[in-house]
């Protein structure tokens, strides 16, 4: 159940879109699934199908988060297929947001030059050693990272690493909380695969996480903790 005031935000072909409105919310996360038809996204949301068709679907194809395919058996159907790439959500203002993630497409060309995925399966696989070991080890691998994710400050930097993990395929972005300075983040299940596992990888991210921070905020500590099956929370210490 999504709280008053939460929104999603995609990263489209043309910039990017904060999706306030609860049925085209419903409409992309059941598009993030599969191609939908219109009849399957009526019973889906519970709309009417003009109200859907002339006004949700409108919109989301006005604003290139999904695209409108020929059905491959009935000529007189359209199947709709998500287009935009969700980078989170919040709960606090919009205009709070924006400017923190306006720019981290510009390293998306770049980010492949370190292929994390790789690294953390060495990182991950070298046997039984301290989680202050492991978040050593990600540290370096951060500031290794640091150039590909430069940001002033913070509240910038958080949705960069958190849409960097993403396009790594590491997590899934659950929410991105820059009040409290968080990322709740869902783990791939190849690093979640046993509660230890998981909490490796959760310690690991925060340690890549400290490793990327500004220079302002050196000493800052970092935190990582499993908050459900496939679910962790990193942030930066108070």
């Amino acid at each position: 159940m999504a709280e008053a005031n939460e929104f999603d935000v995609y990263q489209t072909d043309v910039g990017y879109v904060a999706v306030t409105n609860e049925v085209r919310r419903t409409i992309l996360e059941a598009l993030s699934k599969k191609e939908r038809d219109l009849n399957e996204l009526v019973k889906i949301t519970g709309k009417a199908k003009p109200t859907l068709s002339n006004i949700h679907m409108r919109e989301l194809l006005t604003q290139k988060l999904i695209e409108e395919l020929a059905h491959p058996t009935d000529a007189r159907r359209k199947l709709y297929r998500i287009k935009g790439h969700r980078i989170g959500s919040s709960n606090i203002p919009i205009e709070q947001l924006r400017g923190a993630v306006k720019r981290y497409v510009s390293v998306s060309p770049l980010a492949h030059a370190l292929p994390l995925q790789q690294v953390m399966d060495v990182l991950l696989a070298g046997g039984p050693r301290s989680q202050e070991v492991i978040q050593r080890q990600a540290t370096r691998l951060g500031e290794l990272a640091a150039p590909l994710l430069a940001a002033p400050d913070v509240r910038e930097l958080l949705p960069r690493v958190a849409a960097y993990w993403e396009r790594e395929g590491i997590t899934r972005t659950a929410r991105i909380d820059l009040e409290r300075l968080g990322l709740e983040l869902d783990v791939n299940p190849r690093y979640a695969q046993t509660k230890e596992a998981l909490k490796l990888t959760a310690t690991l991210l925060a340690g890549f996480l400290r490793g990327v921070l500004p220079k302002q905020h050196a000493s800052a500590t970092t935190a990582g903790e499993a908050i459900g099956p496939q679910r962790v929370r990193v942030s930066l210490g108070r």
